[in-house]
């Protein structure tokens, strides 16, 4: 599979739809390079998954905060997971209290 099939067939794997009719929308999927509030970036991504080509980040992953050095990311979204961690959102916290900023409004799968 290529671009976008691969990439809906990665959402059914990690973002299962209840009922076949059935959207669901997530808040946006936070990538490799992606902002945060402090003004620093997501600087690791351990995620199989891309979105755009970019790689997804999980929690654990890293961000660097401009004011409080190089910091873990601490939230993901509870309903989706790869290798055991949570997928991270928009808006997930950092362990130096910054957010993360997702560069995609908003991320739907459609069965």
């Amino acid at each position: 599979m290529t671009g976008n099939r691969q990439l809906y067939f990665h959402f059914l794997n990690y973002f299962p739809v209840v009922n076949k009719s059935e959207v669901k929308i997530m808040r946006g999927i936070v990538c490799l390079g992606d902002a945060t509030t402090h003004g620093g970036k997501v600087i690791t991504a351990t995620s199989t998954l891309f979105i755009n080509g970019i790689q997804v980040a999980l929690v654990g992953d890293l961000v660097s905060c401009p004011k409080h050095g190089v910091n873990p990311i601490q939230e993901g979204d509870p309903t989706a997971t790869e290798k055991g961690r949570n997928v991270v959102v928009n808006h997930c916290q950092c362990a130096c209290g910054c957010r993360v900023i997702s560069s995609q409004p908003e991320n739907s799968i459609e069965s």
